[in-house]
């Protein structure tokens, strides 16, 4: 059985910024495309049956919100603050030139398709699809009857989504969206499921059992990998980060998890065709966040305590560890994003002062990977670090 471990003032948090972030917005007026039924997930097999697709209504010629282009060929990293108690913006900041740039208000960024081409929205009960800068914004679809949806892009043209009527106590409906013809499928009707990640690479994407349960990975034939039944993995709908991550070159996956019987988490490496191999024990130090950089020739996690955030930086080639360094006076959530280069790691920056705990500032910040050094790039609320993306 898979383990959901979440803190309760986390969760409340969590679903209060999922919430406000699709529905802050004043309503655009549109039509939904209706929605139809499709073939059910069976339990216990490794197939899935073929969808049926249900014509929808593509929306391309309605205008969407005003959103700031960003110039092409730099390097950005997107964040977003609450500019008020009920109206955040979507900022921009490039490391050579740290001046912030406002991005658009009340949206909510969802990432860049595989190749680069299109930038992904949710806001006023709707999808939108942009161009990898930002210009030519339009809606695609609307959600009207659901209170948020959680994207992932599959290629250029397909996104699949979690629709929640209610986030805290309901599975989600699950469906495919063509970005193109507005064309829509739901997935898994009447089974309790959700989307937890999508490996763009391979076409595929893990399913998960709501809220607890088995995991799959599914590819575009509808055939479903199983081969982690004998883990426990945390399947926390709102962890920043998959359990399980791709790891192309390699031809593996590389995920957290407790072998049976054990009491402590480990990384592991695993194919379907082999048996899984400890990638790194912690010991009872345990594992926040993993990630393996874009260039998959690291892989960077780490660990929260009270004493500072331990950060590991470990050689997908040599399998051994490079770096570790502990950063006793950054309180953060341990949460970071990698650099488009592979180079550099951004983390929250957060300050407490010791004379008055009320007093905290909060920032952005950026480590090289190879001294450990950081620099503080952006002293202001920042509320999430969302993306370090290239526009080159």
């Amino acid at each position: 059985m898979l383990i959901v471990n979440m803190n309760s003032s986390l969760l409340k948090k969590a679903v209060c910024l999922f919430l406000l972030s699709v529905s802050a917005c004043q309503n655009i007026q549109s039509a939904t495309p209706s929605l139809g039924t499709s073939a059910v997930l069976p339990t216990g097999t490794d197939s899935i049956p073929t969808v049926t697709e249900v014509s929808g209504v593509a929306t391309d010629s309605l205008l969407g919100p005003i959103i700031t282009p960003l110039p092409q060929f730099d390097d950005y990293i997107i964040y977003n603050k609450f500019e008020t108690r009920t109206d955040y913006a979507i900022w921009a900041i490039k490391l050579n030139d740290p001046t912030p740039r406002l991005i658009t208000m009340n949206l909510k960024p969802w990432g860049w398709s595989p190749s680069n081409k299109f930038w992904l929205f949710t806001g006023n009960k709707s999808i939108y699809v942009a161009n990898a800068d930002g210009s030519d914004i339009h809606m695609v679809y609307t959600y009207e009857e659901y209170q948020g949806v959680e994207l992932f892009w599959l290629t250029d043209e397909i996104v699949l989504f979690n629709a929640y009527k209610d986030i805290t106590s309901q599975p989600p409906d699950i469906y495919s969206l063509n970005i193109s013809s507005g064309a829509i499928i739901q997935l898994f009707q009447g089974e309790s499921k959700f989307i937890q990640a999508t490996f763009p690479s391979e076409k595929k994407w893990l399913l998960t059992d709501w809220p607890i349960g088995s995991l799959m990975i599914v590819d575009e034939t509808h055939k479903a990998e199983q081969f982690f039944n004998n883990f426990s993995i945390p399947t926390n709908i709102f962890s920043p980060y998959p359990p399980i991550q791709r790891i192309t070159k390699l031809d593996r996956y590389l995920f957290k998890a407790k072998d049976s019987g054990e009491a402590d988490y480990k990384l592991w490496l695993a194919s379907q065709q082999e048996t899984s191999q400890v990638f790194f024990d912690p010991g009872s130090d345990g594992i926040d966040q993993f990630a393996v950089s874009p260039d998959e020739q690291y892989v960077a996690l780490t660990f929260n305590t009270l004493n500072g955030v331990y950060l590991y930086i470990f050689s997908l080639e040599s399998l051994q560890l490079l770096h570790k360094w502990i950063y006793p006076f950054t309180l953060s959530t341990g949460y970071f994003i990698w650099s488009p280069d592979s180079k550099s790691i951004v983390l929250p920056y957060s300050e407490l002062d010791a004379g008055n705990s009320t007093e905290v500032h909060f920032g952005i910040q950026v480590m090289d990977i190879t001294t450990g050094e950081t620099r503080i790039i952006l002293k202001e609320d920042v509320n999430e670090i969302l993306a370090w993306h290239s526009l080159k």
